[in-house]
Formats: C-alpha cells, structure tokens, sequence
C-alpha cells in the first residue's frame, strides 16, 4: 500500500520550520480551490426549489405520500454516508509530496499505540470524523424532515389523514433530529469543537477547585447538564429511528405507490447533494482560514523567530522546550484534513479526515492529542 509520508526531518528546528511551510502552501492553494465558483450551484438550488415545491404539491393531493417521504428521509438519513461513495474524480498526485509503500505491519503499530497510549486521541479522530461529516448535512435535512414536520402535524392532527399516534412519534423523532443538528452546528465537531469544550470545562473545573467548594459542585452540574442533553439528544436522533422505520413500513398503505417512490428517492438525493455541497463549501472555508491564520500567527512567526536565534548553534533546554510546545500545537490542527469528494466533477462535497501521513509516522504520534 502506498501513502504519502512526511519528507522532512522535524527534529531540527529548520526541518521542522520547512514543513510548517509547506503544510500552509498546501491549505493556501486548498483555500483557493474550495473559493473557486463552483458550477452549478445556482442551477441546482432553482432545480431542488422547484421539485420541492411539487413534492409538496403531490403530497396536498395525495395524504399517503408523506409515508413515503418519511420512509425514505429516514434511510437517507440513517445511511447518508453512501453518498460519499458516488463516482469520485481522482486528483493527481502531488509532485512534491513523498510516497512510499508500507507493510500492514507499519500501518497497524502506530494504530494499536494510538488505541493503547492515546485512546482519547483515537476517540477524538473518531468523533471528528463521524460527526463533522454529518454538519454539512444540517441544512439538507432542515428541509428534508421540516417538510415531513409540517404534513406529520397536518395530516395527523388537522384531517385525520394518518393515524395520530403515528403522527405523534414522528414529530418527537423529526425534534429529536433537528435539535440534534443544531447541536452539530454548535458545536462544530469538524472544527474538535467538542474536544475545545471538553478541555474548557476540564479547565473550568481546575479553577473552580481552586477557588471553593461551591463554584466547583456549579460547574461539575453544568457538565452533568451538558452532557445529558448531549447524550439524550445523541441517543435520540441516532439510536430510535430504526424503530420509527420500522412503524412506518408497517402502516397501511405506507408503500404502494412506486412511481411515487422513485420520484421521493430521486428527490431527497437531489436536495441533500446540493445543500451538503453548498454547506461543506462554506464549512472548509471558514475551517481553512482559522487554521492558516493560527498556524501563521502562532506557529510560523515564532519558530521563525526561534530559528533565527539558534542558527549555527545548539537549542538550549528552554529552545527545546518551545520548540516541542509549537510541535504539539501544530500537530493538534495539521492533524485534520479537508478531502475533496466530487460526482464527476460536479457537486464537490468536502469533508475532515485525519492526514493518514501524521497518524502512521511514529516520529510524530507522540506529539498527537496533546495540546491544550
């Protein structure tokens, strides 16, 4: 198996200087590309605006359809990920990069040390990548399950048209969804926003143990609180809709109408690819730009400056001190990267993923996870 690994040797300072630089000229023509005008955009949201509105149409005149439409939001739902296996460009390899083929031994010691030393790492990597790529999904089943909210309270509660209990469960289902992505967007999980706000309270706790016993039972609540809504939410929108699919295939009349079928299926897929198209865009700008400023501002103008002071000489132990304190913060954000996925060229999607050439170096694990 072939992979991209780091060329540079990162013990010296100026090794170390050389690959920051090339890390940051690598997201700065990323940058470019995700800023470039897309094809398409305007197009598609005109095309997903007006088959909404005659999904919406066909539902008014035909109660049934909101099962369908239920029925196939929540498979799309459950099993989004298989969108990212459409057709996908291949990018030619970067001429600077280095590549080397590696042993299934060497890829699967640094990830038993990982799951072993660093198990919160592992976790994080995880999380990041599971939830960070459900983010881009948020405005997609906004509309997606919002239209299914709006006929589930009308035809259940209004006409009669479905059963009310049914009606019921998929109201308390569809909340539990949409407060889970608005968590998603709180939080930014593409961005470690839960690992920023694990080590914010772990922080908090410190100083609150610090100063008395009150301020730190508050702040010990406070998380409690936090990470009930979080798990209630997760458990929710995650774990209880394979039951709601299963009372929805089981009502009367729920699939009978396969032309109908086809059209919701080609439907959904239409508007959750553009939309998750359109958020991943705007998510890897904002994303991309954080990052550069950081790493210019907090780990190339000081190893710049810490270079320049050791230059022909040896690092002193405060140097080497600095110098493993930018490791650990450069590491921390260059770990994640930002993956282009596309349908043939059109459609770019992207996503955050680890940087498969840091996680395997085992000159660089034991720099993972560890910034504050």
């Amino acid at each position: 198996m072939q992979i991209e690994e780091m060329c540079k040797d990162i013990s010296s300072p100026e090794g170390f200087l050389s690959e920051v630089k090339a890390e940051i000229s690598y997201e700065e023509r990323l940058l470019h590309r995700v800023n470039k005008p897309h094809r398409g955009y305007t197009r598609g949201f005109i095309v997903a605006m007006i088959l909404l509105a005659l999904i919406v149409l066909i539902i008014f005149a035909q109660p049934d359809g909101i099962l369908l439409w239920l029925i196939v939001a929540f498979i799309l739902y459950s099993f989004n990920y298989i969108i990212l296996f459409l057709p996908t460009t291949r990018k030619d390899k970067d001429p600077e990069a280095c590549y080397r083929s590696y042993q299934v031994r060497e890829i699967l010691a640094p990830v038993r040390f990982l799951l072993k030393r660093k198990r919160k790492l592992a976790i994080e990597i995880g999380i990041t990548i599971f939830l960070g790529g459900m983010a881009p999904l948020a405005v997609s089943f906004f509309i997606i399950f919002g239209i299914g909210l709006f006929f589930a309270l009308f035809f259940g509660y209004f006409t009669g048209a479905i059963d009310t209990n049914i009606a019921q469960s998929i109201v308390i289902q569809i909340l539990f969804i949409i407060l889970f992505f608005i968590m998603m967007l709180l939080f930014e999980p593409h961005s470690q926003g839960f690992s920023r706000i694990a080590k914010s309270f772990k922080k908090r706790i410190i100083a609150a143990h610090l100063k008395s016993r009150a301020a730190l039972v508050a702040i010990l609540a406070l998380a409690g609180i936090v990470i009930a809504v979080v798990a209630i939410l997760f458990i929710g929108a995650m774990l209880l809709t394979g039951g709601m699919l299963a009372q929805l295939f089981l009502a009367e009349g729920a699939i009978k109408n396969f032309l109908l079928l086809g059209l919701i299926v080609g439907i959904q897929i239409m508007v959750m690819r553009h939309f998750q198209a359109v958020s991943s865009r705007r998510m890897a700008h904002v994303m991309l730009e954080e990052r550069l400023v950081t790493m210019k501002r907090d780990i190339l103008l000081p190893l710049e400056v810490l270079v320049t002071r050791v230059k022909n000489r040896t690092m002193d132990e405060e140097e080497k001190r600095i110098l493993d304190e930018l490791k650990k913060l450069y590491f921390s954000i260059a770990t994640y990267d930002v993956f282009e996925l596309n349908f043939y060229g059109f459609s770019s999607i992207y996503v955050v993923g680890p940087k498969v050439k840091y996680i395997l170096d085992p000159r660089i694990v034991p720099y993972l996870g560890t910034s504050t």
